[in-house]
């Protein structure tokens, strides 16, 4: 994800938007776990993949990897 990012560093190296667009890098999602008092009855769980948000008009190489999570961890405002 770093390098299909690239193209959209500025000069700081920090992924940002323009008018177009805007990104917000999530990165890894771990679930919280679940507890019962002061036992676990469900582990922690990280999700697969790397995660960002795009709003906007999505590029067509990040196209075979857009999601529609169920339950989205962040949304925009």
């Amino acid at each position: 994800m770093d390098t299909a990012l690239a193209p959209y560093k500025n000069e700081n190296g920090t992924v940002s938007g323009c008018e177009s667009y805007s990104i917000d890098v999530i990165g890894q999602i771990i679930t919280p776990a679940k507890y019962d008092g002061e036992t676990v009855i469900e582990p922690s769980i990280t999700l697969e993949g790397w995660h960002v948000n795009w709003l906007g008009d999505l590029p067509d190489d990040f196209l075979p990897y857009e999601v529609f999570p169920e339950h989205p961890v962040r949304v925009w405002a």
